[in-house]
């Protein structure tokens, strides 16, 4: 869980031996988790036994912190209100919460895209060892590697991933020159380029690449850079 450090989660957990919490306000006072760490519990869907939703979870942080910084004699002078009508999360919403306090999502982000993606004539991950050896097409995908190994005369190798594979992409010195900005900056990519097939092993030489709007869900995914 993102905003949780090791001081944090010590905390949490002496809490928790200490017996079920009654309420949020009772989790927020016997954990002492910052704003940061409780948002990303909310985004999480941490405190579904008291909400029905991340959006009711994350507006009653917000009354919350109200209620708590005008004092004890402010706090009894509450009255109750009709609680609000929050518009459900879209598909694509949760799982950009998931991955921006969490890291992982139960929805590969590509997967919100692949009705555009295939109506571009964007392949699969998948498709791609039923395609000929030699064929020119396009894939896409999250960065998750970028690598130049010292030894590799400059090449640069990347691995894309959606939501039904990894695509191994090989890009020679002269092409990642003209394209390093978009490789080295894009959180997602779409890669036109050559199929190669040797040994049983399926990679794509790219020609050229674009970036993949992924409308903010790739924004927090972590890759691992010429390593």
């Amino acid at each position: 869980m993102r905003g949780l450090g090791e001081a944090q989660r010590e905390k949490l957990a002496a809490a928790l031996g200490h017996g079920d919490f009654e309420d949020l306000l009772d989790f927020t006072r016997r954990t002492g988790v910052t704003r940061e760490g409780l948002e990303n519990l909310a985004a999480a869907d941490a405190f579904r036994p008291w909400f029905d939703s991340r959006r009711e979870a994350l507006w009653a942080l917000r009354g919350q912190d109200e209620r708590e910084a005008r004092g004890e004699l402010a706090r009894g002078m509450d009255v109750d209100e009709a609680a609000p009508r929050l518009a459900p999360l879209r598909p694509i919403e949760a799982t950009t919460l998931d991955i921006d306090a969490t890291g992982v999502s139960d929805v590969q982000p590509i997967a919100h895209f692949r009705a555009q993606l295939d109506r571009d004539n964007i392949l699969a991950a998948s498709r791609l060892r039923a395609m000929p050896n030699h064929l020119v097409c396009k894939i896409g995908g999250m960065v998750i590697t970028r690598q130049r190994p010292g030894t590799a005369k400059g090449f640069v190798f990347l691995t894309l991933e959606d939501e039904t594979g990894l695509v191994n992409v090989i890009v020679r010195p002269d092409v990642y020159e003209r394209h390093r900005r978009v490789i080295r900056q894009s959180k997602a990519l779409v890669i036109e380029g050559t199929i190669q097939r040797e040994y049983g092993v399926v990679d794509i030489v790219m020609k050229r690449c674009w970036p993949l709007d992924t409308q903010g869900t790739t924004d927090n995914v972590r890759s691992r850079n010429f390593h």
